[in-house]
C-alpha cells in the first residue's frame, strides 16, 4: 500500500532521460518498487521481482494486479518477487546485457548481496565503471570513478554533463 505513496526522485528520473537519448542503455534493479517505470524507463530487469506482480501458485503464471481483482478471488497468490535462497529473475538477459556493456553505472547499493554485487566484475575491464554511493563500499576500489553523495543529487549531474 506505501507503494502508491511514493513517488520517483531526481535519480530515477535522470536515469530515464539517459535511457531516452542512450544508444542502447539495460537498467538492471534490485528495487522491487515500480519507480523506474513511473519515472519514464522501459528496459528494465527487475532481478529480485516486482512488487506490482503476483504469481499465481495454481498455475505459475505471474501477472500485474489491481487491488480489486485480489479481494474476491479465493486462489493462492504470493507476491512475484525473489526471496532468499531463489534464483534472480532475467539471468540471461542480465547476462547478454552485461557483455555488450560499455558505460555501467552502480547507483546506490551496498554491494552485499549476490549476485548483484558480482557484476561490477563481469564488467569490470570491458566498460568504464562508476560507483554513485553515499560513501565508500567494499568494492569502491573496484570502479574507474565513485561520485559519493546523495544519488538524487549526484545522478542527475553527472548525467546531464554526460548528455552534453
Amino acid at each position: 500500500m506505501q507503494l502508491k505513496n511514493i513517488k520517483p526522485n531526481a535519480a530515477h528520473m535522470a536515469l530515464a532521460e539517459l535511457e531516452k537519448r542512450a544508444r542502447s542503455f539495460t537498467l538492471i534493479t534490485q528495487n522491487v518498487d515500480d519507480l523506474h517505470e513511473r519515472a519514464g524507463s522501459v528496459n528494465i530487469i527487475h532481478m529480485h521481482g516486482e512488487l506490482r506482480k503476483v504469481i499465481d501458485l495454481e498455475n505459475s503464471t505471474s501477472f500485474y494486479y489491481e487491488d480489486e481483482i485480489l479481494k474476491d478471488n479465493f486462489k493462492v497468490w504470493r507476491p512475484d518477487i525473489v526471496w532468499f535462497g531463489e534464483a534472480i529473475k532475467g539471468s540471461s538477459e542480465i547476462s547478454n546485457a552485461i557483455k555488450h556493456v560499455d558505460l555501467f553505472l552502480c547507483v546506490g547499493t551496498s554491494h552485499t548481496v549476490y549476485p548483484a554485487a558480482g557484476l561490477m566484475h563481469q564488467v569490470n575491464g570491458q566498460a568504464r565503471t562508476v560507483e554513485f554511493n553515499l560513501g565508500p563500499t567494499s568494492l569502491s576500489d573496484s570502479y574507474d570513478e565513485n561520485i559519493y553523495g546523495p544519488c538524487s543529487k549526484t545522478l542527475p549531474e553527472y548525467v546531464l554533463n554526460l548528455l552534453k
